[in-house]
């Protein structure tokens, strides 16, 4: 099985409210990133959010203009930025504990 084939076969097992969700969740995860993390680590998390605020922008004008296609790229979008700021966020935890284990 190749990687684009994983890939396919996730995304059809998931369904529209997981990956809907999955979009919310990556924003609330986006906010705490930008507030919590410090230096380079903030940077690396506003690099990764340029891409899906241009996602999001494009989503809504295609609401706007009354596109019945408008929450696609959002939809598709949502896991893979989730799980960016996610293993983002795991890395940071990680590098921290092992600072805070250095200094004990």
């Amino acid at each position: 099985m190749t990687v684009v084939e994983w890939i396919r076969g996730l995304y059809q097992a998931m369904s529209i409210p997981v990956m809907f969700w999955s979009f919310v969740l990556y924003v609330v995860l986006q906010i705490v990133a930008v507030i919590k993390l410090r230096g380079v680590w903030r940077i690396a998390s506003l690099i990764l959010a340029t891409p899906m605020v241009l996602i999001l922008l494009a989503t809504v004008a295609g609401l706007f203009l009354g596109s019945n296609l408008w929450p696609l790229l959002m939809l598709f979008a949502g896991p893979p930025a989730l799980l960016c700021v996610v293993v983002l966020l795991g890395a940071f935890a990680v590098k921290q504990g092992l600072a805070r284990k250095r200094v004990a």
